[in-house]
């Protein structure tokens, strides 16, 4: 099969865990397939078009101060020009208007829209500003009337409500999030630290590691072994914020981005991996701390969807607060308690290997290329 990937950003070069998910999947099927990705253009891509790992990489646009703010849109509106000939199209969720502009130009194509989370008006207004996220939210109600596209979705739940917006459940695959289970177990970390916190993600306001940050301290105030660290990259307040709290307290340890190896051997060493993220798909992040036997714990946040899922597969679910956050933290530091949390989250992890994810997608798109 010919295969193209449409994703807005590529990782590593963005580190969000659509981006990620895209990749993985990409780069294990080029090894059978001839594989196409289509993505926005970054100042430190070797060059417009390169070849990494078999997949040929195709960009465009430009990135400058104004580039910068309208890449969305210039990615939506270059898209439908660029696309060369494929049997499947594969499409990312955002933003939802590279697939309805796309979607025309390709009517006898394969066309699949990888849905990663759910957004009402209140959350496209809140991600996007109040036109472009009325664009955003219209779009995307659009593209679930089109019963021509093929919907990937990570979970049940997400059939669930697609199907409820009468689009066929034979046109839906449940295509999980992965991990990568052999590069995880290969990497050797220092002996794990009792009482050692750690939270890596993207570093925006919805993430709420404030509060992660006020739970600690009052467990360490009240006397409890803590130890902080916070890994990642994303706004300047959120990140200044943080600087002036490590400036503050000793047990808070602020890393920035770090390279996949080092953030792996970091939570390898951590004896709780926390999450109170307002707006979360399938956490890929939560996957791999699971992976590295650090038990996890998030909030029931509603529109955190990896509240769904984990408390099947070693991790604890707490009350949206930081009321909640210190309690589930709290009760990770029993050691009995950790070590039955630690045990689940090692048999959960064997099947989310993301060589048999990709086996899985290469099933789904084999069956639109003979339906197409």
């Amino acid at each position: 099969m010919r295969l193209a990937f449409i994703s807005e950003y590529l990782f590593p070069y963005i580190k969000g865990g659509a981006e990620r998910r895209f990749w993985e999947i990409a780069r294990r099927l080029a090894k059978r397939h001839e594989v196409h990705y289509y993505t926005a253009y970054l100042p430190n891509f070797p060059s417009k078009e390169f070849e990494v790992e078999g997949v040929m990489i195709h960009s465009y646009g430009f990135w400058n101060a104004v580039g910068k703010l309208i890449t969305p849109f210039l990615f939506s509106i270059l898209t439908p020009v660029k696309l060369g000939y494929a049997d499947v199209y594969i499409f990312n969720q955002f933003p939802p208007t590279t697939t309805l502009f796309s979607i025309h130009r390709l009517p006898q194509r394969g066309c699949v829209y990888c849905v990663h989370e759910l957004w009402d008006k209140k959350i496209w207004r809140m991600h996007a500003g109040k036109f472009l996220g009325a664009i955003g939210f219209l779009s995307e109600k659009k593209l679930y009337k089109n019963r021509r596209i093929w919907f990937e979705c990570l979970s049940s739940h997400l059939k669930n409500v697609l199907t409820s917006f009468g689009i066929s459940r034979d046109h839906i695959a449940i295509i999980p999030n992965g991990v990568d289970l052999k590069f995880i177990k290969q990497i050797k970390s220092d002996e794990r630290v009792y009482g050692r916190v750690i939270f890596v993600g993207r570093l925006f306001p919805h993430k709420k590691v404030d509060w992660l940050i006020m739970a600690c301290k009052e467990l360490y105030d009240e006397g409890f072994e803590i130890e902080l660290h916070i890994v990642g990259d994303g706004v300047y307040q959120v990140k200044n914020m943080i600087r002036k709290y490590s400036i503050r307290y000793d047990w808070l340890y602020y890393h920035g981005p770090l390279a996949d190896k080092e953030c792996f051997r970091l939570i390898k060493s951590s004896w709780v991996f926390v999450l109170p993220s307002q707006l979360e798909g399938e956490s890929i992040v939560l996957l791999e701390a699971l992976a590295c036997g650090t038990p996890v714990i998030t909030t029931n946040a509603p529109l955190n969807f990896s509240r769904i899922w984990v408390p099947k597969a070693g991790g604890i679910v707490v009350e949206n607060s930081i009321k909640g956050i210190k309690k589930g933290i709290r009760n990770l530091l029993d050691e009995e308690t950790w070590k039955f949390y630690t045990k689940i989250a090692n048999e959960y992890v064997k099947v989310r290997d993301w060589e048999m994810i990709a086996k899985k997608a290469e099933k789904f798109y084999t069956k639109i290329s003979r339906a197409s």
